[in-house]
Protein backbone atom coordinates (compact mmCIF):
# COMPACT_ATOMS: atom_id res chain seq x y z
CA UNK A 1 0.00 0.00 0.00
CA UNK A 2 1.43 3.45 -0.99
CA UNK A 3 -0.36 6.51 0.30
CA UNK A 4 -0.48 10.44 0.09
CA UNK A 5 -2.51 11.48 2.85
CA UNK A 6 -2.00 15.02 2.70
CA UNK A 7 -4.83 17.25 1.14
CA UNK A 8 -3.54 20.55 -1.02
CA UNK A 9 -3.88 23.99 -0.43
CA UNK A 10 -6.89 23.96 -2.91
CA UNK A 11 -8.60 21.27 -0.81
CA UNK A 12 -8.89 18.62 -4.16
CA UNK A 13 -9.03 15.07 -3.52
CA UNK A 14 -5.90 13.20 -3.57
CA UNK A 15 -5.50 9.43 -4.58
CA UNK A 16 -4.11 6.76 -3.12
CA UNK A 17 -3.21 3.12 -3.59
CA UNK A 18 -3.68 -0.18 -1.22
CA UNK A 19 -1.41 -2.62 -3.38
CA UNK A 20 -2.48 -6.51 -2.76
CA UNK A 21 0.28 -8.51 -3.62
CA UNK A 22 2.42 -11.79 -1.57
CA UNK A 23 5.93 -13.47 -1.22
CA UNK A 24 7.58 -14.81 -3.93
CA UNK A 25 7.96 -18.77 -1.98
CA UNK A 26 3.94 -18.39 -1.51
CA UNK A 27 3.24 -17.26 -4.99
CA UNK A 28 5.20 -20.21 -6.15
CA UNK A 29 2.82 -22.45 -4.23
CA UNK A 30 -0.31 -20.58 -5.16
CA UNK A 31 0.53 -20.71 -8.87
CA UNK A 32 1.32 -24.75 -8.55
CA UNK A 33 -1.92 -25.32 -6.83
CA UNK A 34 -3.67 -23.45 -9.58
CA UNK A 35 -2.14 -25.38 -12.40
CA UNK A 36 -2.87 -28.53 -10.49
CA UNK A 37 -6.71 -27.52 -10.21
CA UNK A 38 -7.16 -26.95 -13.81
CA UNK A 39 -5.00 -29.85 -15.06
CA UNK A 40 -7.29 -32.01 -12.00
CA UNK A 41 -10.82 -30.33 -14.26
CA UNK A 42 -8.52 -30.89 -17.86
CA UNK A 43 -7.84 -34.51 -17.03
CA UNK A 44 -11.68 -36.04 -16.48
CA UNK A 45 -12.38 -34.33 -13.20
CA UNK A 46 -9.26 -35.77 -11.69
CA UNK A 47 -9.95 -35.55 -7.46
CA UNK A 48 -6.30 -36.46 -6.70
CA UNK A 49 -5.27 -33.50 -8.78
CA UNK A 50 -8.20 -31.43 -7.97
CA UNK A 51 -7.98 -31.69 -4.30
CA UNK A 52 -3.94 -30.72 -3.75
CA UNK A 53 -4.33 -28.03 -5.86
CA UNK A 54 -6.76 -26.83 -3.65
CA UNK A 55 -5.02 -27.38 -0.53
CA UNK A 56 -1.61 -26.01 -1.92
CA UNK A 57 -3.10 -22.77 -3.18
CA UNK A 58 -5.03 -22.56 0.34
CA UNK A 59 -1.95 -23.07 2.32
CA UNK A 60 0.11 -20.68 0.13
CA UNK A 61 -2.16 -18.00 0.76
CA UNK A 62 -2.07 -18.50 4.40
CA UNK A 63 1.37 -18.19 4.85
CA UNK A 64 1.81 -15.33 3.01
CA UNK A 65 -1.00 -13.22 4.67
CA UNK A 66 -0.35 -14.62 8.51
CA UNK A 67 3.24 -15.03 8.77
CA UNK A 68 6.72 -13.72 7.08
CA UNK A 69 7.42 -16.96 5.21
CA UNK A 70 9.71 -16.08 2.07
CA UNK A 71 10.87 -12.50 0.60
CA UNK A 72 8.84 -9.69 -0.19
CA UNK A 73 7.42 -9.69 -4.04
CA UNK A 74 5.43 -7.03 -6.45
CA UNK A 75 1.61 -6.35 -5.96
CA UNK A 76 -0.46 -8.57 -8.20
CA UNK A 77 -4.04 -5.89 -7.95
CA UNK A 78 -3.46 -2.53 -7.23
CA UNK A 79 -7.17 -1.12 -5.61
CA UNK A 80 -7.32 2.92 -6.03
CA UNK A 81 -8.65 5.01 -3.53
CA UNK A 82 -9.52 8.79 -3.94
CA UNK A 83 -9.72 11.02 -0.41
CA UNK A 84 -12.13 13.30 -0.63
CA UNK A 85 -11.52 16.86 1.38
CA UNK A 86 -13.43 16.00 4.22
CA UNK A 87 -11.13 13.14 4.96
CA UNK A 88 -13.28 10.44 3.86
CA UNK A 89 -12.75 7.99 1.08
CA UNK A 90 -14.01 6.62 -1.95
CA UNK A 91 -13.28 3.59 -4.04
CA UNK A 92 -12.02 4.05 -7.52
CA UNK A 93 -10.87 1.42 -9.62
CA UNK A 94 -9.58 -2.14 -9.39
CA UNK A 95 -6.36 -2.67 -11.66
CA UNK A 96 -4.25 -5.94 -12.44
CA UNK A 97 -0.63 -5.27 -11.87
CA UNK A 98 0.99 -7.86 -14.50
CA UNK A 99 3.09 -6.45 -17.24
CA UNK A 100 1.65 -8.18 -20.44
CA UNK A 101 5.02 -10.52 -20.41
CA UNK A 102 3.91 -11.62 -17.09
CA UNK A 103 0.26 -12.61 -18.61
CA UNK A 104 2.25 -14.76 -21.64
CA UNK A 105 4.45 -16.12 -18.98
CA UNK A 106 1.76 -17.14 -17.57
CA UNK A 107 -0.39 -18.29 -20.46
CA UNK A 108 2.04 -20.08 -21.90
CA UNK A 109 3.08 -22.16 -18.90
CA UNK A 110 -0.62 -23.26 -18.37
CA UNK A 111 -0.54 -24.30 -22.08
CA UNK A 112 2.63 -26.48 -21.47
CA UNK A 113 0.92 -28.03 -18.48
CA UNK A 114 -2.31 -28.99 -19.83
CA UNK A 115 -0.77 -29.97 -23.22
CA UNK A 116 1.75 -32.47 -21.51
CA UNK A 117 -1.57 -33.96 -19.72
CA UNK A 118 -2.66 -34.39 -23.15
CA UNK A 119 0.40 -35.91 -24.32
CA UNK A 120 0.07 -39.22 -21.92
CA UNK A 121 1.80 -37.13 -19.26
CA UNK A 122 4.81 -35.87 -20.60
CA UNK A 123 6.48 -34.35 -17.43
CA UNK A 124 9.02 -32.56 -19.35
CA UNK A 125 5.99 -30.53 -21.05
CA UNK A 126 4.30 -30.22 -17.59
CA UNK A 127 7.66 -29.21 -15.04
CA UNK A 128 8.82 -26.67 -17.96
CA UNK A 129 5.46 -25.28 -17.63
CA UNK A 130 5.10 -24.79 -13.48
CA UNK A 131 8.65 -23.68 -13.88
CA UNK A 132 7.73 -20.71 -16.57
CA UNK A 133 4.85 -19.79 -14.11
CA UNK A 134 7.96 -19.59 -11.61
CA UNK A 135 10.11 -17.43 -14.33
CA UNK A 136 6.80 -15.05 -14.55
CA UNK A 137 7.50 -14.89 -10.59
CA UNK A 138 11.17 -13.87 -10.67
CA UNK A 139 10.66 -11.56 -13.55
CA UNK A 140 7.66 -9.92 -12.11
CA UNK A 141 9.34 -8.74 -8.82
CA UNK A 142 12.88 -7.82 -10.71
CA UNK A 143 10.49 -5.21 -13.02
CA UNK A 144 8.75 -4.14 -9.93
CA UNK A 145 12.12 -3.57 -8.03
CA UNK A 146 13.87 -2.42 -10.72
CA UNK A 147 16.36 -4.95 -10.77
CA UNK A 148 17.59 -4.13 -7.17
CA UNK A 149 15.59 -7.04 -5.18
CA UNK A 150 16.40 -9.81 -7.09
CA UNK A 151 18.06 -11.78 -4.00
CA UNK A 152 15.88 -12.19 -0.82
CA UNK A 153 16.39 -8.65 0.86
CA UNK A 154 14.60 -8.07 3.53
CA UNK A 155 11.15 -5.49 2.84
CA UNK A 156 12.35 -3.29 6.06
CA UNK A 157 16.09 -3.09 5.47
CA UNK A 158 15.90 0.54 5.05
CA UNK A 159 13.98 1.14 8.40
CA UNK A 160 16.56 -1.30 9.84
CA UNK A 161 19.15 0.92 8.79
CA UNK A 162 17.62 4.17 10.85
CA UNK A 163 16.12 1.74 13.94
CA UNK A 164 19.69 -0.32 14.03
CA UNK A 165 19.02 -2.20 17.85
CA UNK A 166 15.88 -3.40 19.25
CA UNK A 167 14.35 -1.04 21.34
CA UNK A 168 15.15 2.11 18.98
CA UNK A 169 11.98 4.00 18.16
CA UNK A 170 11.31 7.33 16.52
CA UNK A 171 7.97 9.47 17.48
CA UNK A 172 5.43 11.11 16.15
CA UNK A 173 2.79 13.18 17.81
CA UNK A 174 1.16 10.68 19.71
CA UNK A 175 2.49 7.46 18.34
CA UNK A 176 5.81 6.06 18.40
CA UNK A 177 7.39 3.59 15.77
CA UNK A 178 10.00 1.31 17.41
CA UNK A 179 12.21 -1.75 16.40
CA UNK A 180 11.30 -4.75 17.75
CA UNK A 181 12.54 -8.12 17.31
CA UNK A 182 10.31 -9.99 14.30
CA UNK A 183 10.08 -6.63 12.75
CA UNK A 184 8.91 -3.11 13.29
CA UNK A 185 6.44 -2.05 15.41
CA UNK A 186 3.65 0.91 15.52
CA UNK A 187 2.21 1.57 18.57
CA UNK A 188 -0.53 4.25 19.27
CA UNK A 189 -2.57 4.43 22.37
CA UNK A 190 -3.17 0.96 23.50
CA UNK A 191 -2.99 -0.32 19.89
CA UNK A 192 -0.47 -1.14 18.09
CA UNK A 193 0.90 -3.35 14.74
CA UNK A 194 3.79 -5.19 14.13
CA UNK A 195 5.21 -4.57 10.61
CA UNK A 196 6.92 -7.96 9.60
CA UNK A 197 8.66 -9.01 6.45
CA UNK A 198 6.41 -9.25 3.83
CA UNK A 199 4.03 -7.52 5.37
CA UNK A 200 5.38 -4.08 4.84
CA UNK A 201 8.06 -2.48 2.10
CA UNK A 202 10.35 0.37 3.10
CA UNK A 203 11.64 2.14 0.02
CA UNK A 204 13.00 5.55 -1.07
CA UNK A 205 10.42 8.14 -2.22
CA UNK A 206 10.00 8.36 -6.08
CA UNK A 207 9.81 11.67 -8.07
CA UNK A 208 7.94 12.59 -11.39
CA UNK A 209 10.58 14.41 -13.79
CA UNK A 210 10.10 16.72 -16.13
CA UNK A 211 10.98 14.02 -18.99
CA UNK A 212 8.25 11.84 -17.59
CA UNK A 213 10.56 9.43 -15.57
CA UNK A 214 11.28 8.98 -11.75
CA UNK A 215 14.14 9.85 -9.80
CA UNK A 216 14.82 8.28 -6.53
CA UNK A 217 14.44 11.09 -3.39
CA UNK A 218 15.88 10.79 0.10
CA UNK A 219 12.92 10.39 2.10
CA UNK A 220 11.25 6.88 2.66
CA UNK A 221 8.12 6.12 1.86
CA UNK A 222 6.86 3.21 3.74
CA UNK A 223 4.08 0.97 1.74
CA UNK A 224 1.89 -1.81 3.89
CA UNK A 225 0.47 -4.64 1.83
CA UNK A 226 -3.21 -5.50 2.29
CA UNK A 227 -3.53 -9.46 3.42
CA UNK A 228 -5.98 -10.71 0.68
CA UNK A 229 -7.72 -13.13 2.38
CA UNK A 230 -8.67 -12.30 6.39
CA UNK A 231 -6.65 -8.55 6.64
CA UNK A 232 -5.14 -7.23 8.83
CA UNK A 233 -5.81 -6.70 12.46
CA UNK A 234 -4.32 -5.46 15.00
CA UNK A 235 -1.55 -6.92 18.07
CA UNK A 236 -3.18 -8.71 20.69
CA UNK A 237 -4.81 -8.02 23.09
CA UNK A 238 -6.67 -6.60 19.84
CA UNK A 239 -6.22 -8.85 17.46
CA UNK A 240 -9.78 -9.58 17.00
CA UNK A 241 -9.99 -6.60 15.76
CA UNK A 242 -9.86 -5.95 11.85
CA UNK A 243 -7.80 -2.61 10.68
CA UNK A 244 -9.98 -0.76 8.08
CA UNK A 245 -8.46 0.12 4.54
CA UNK A 246 -8.33 4.33 5.75
CA UNK A 247 -6.64 3.20 8.79
CA UNK A 248 -4.06 1.06 7.39
CA UNK A 249 -3.20 3.56 5.03
CA UNK A 250 -2.98 6.63 7.70
CA UNK A 251 -0.63 3.85 9.43
CA UNK A 252 1.18 3.78 6.07
CA UNK A 253 1.96 7.59 6.28
CA UNK A 254 2.68 8.34 9.94
CA UNK A 255 4.79 5.42 9.93
CA UNK A 256 6.72 6.79 6.73
CA UNK A 257 7.16 10.33 8.17
CA UNK A 258 8.17 9.03 11.84
CA UNK A 259 10.96 7.12 9.80
CA UNK A 260 11.99 10.20 8.20
CA UNK A 261 12.57 12.84 11.55
CA UNK A 262 15.71 13.37 12.69
CA UNK A 263 16.12 11.91 16.29
CA UNK A 264 16.09 8.37 17.30
CA UNK A 265 15.66 7.41 21.26
CA UNK A 266 16.24 3.80 22.94
CA UNK A 267 13.98 1.94 25.47
CA UNK A 268 15.01 -1.08 27.17
CA UNK A 269 12.75 -3.79 26.42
Amino acid sequence: MTDNLEINSAGAPRTTKIRWGGQRVTDYGVCIGIALFFWGLYDSLNWLLIVPGIAIAAISLYLRDRTQFGAPGRPIFEEEYVRQPDGSYTNYKLRLKLTKFEIFLHVVGLFLIVYGVEKSMNWFLIVSGILLICVSQVYGNWWWFQGNDVGFSDSLSLAYEKLQTIGDEVRGEGYVVRRVENGIRYIEGTHSLTLRSGWAFVGKQRIPGRDGGTTTGDKLQVSIRRAITWGRSWDAPHNKQKIPNDVLLQISSKVGIALNSDTVFHVHT
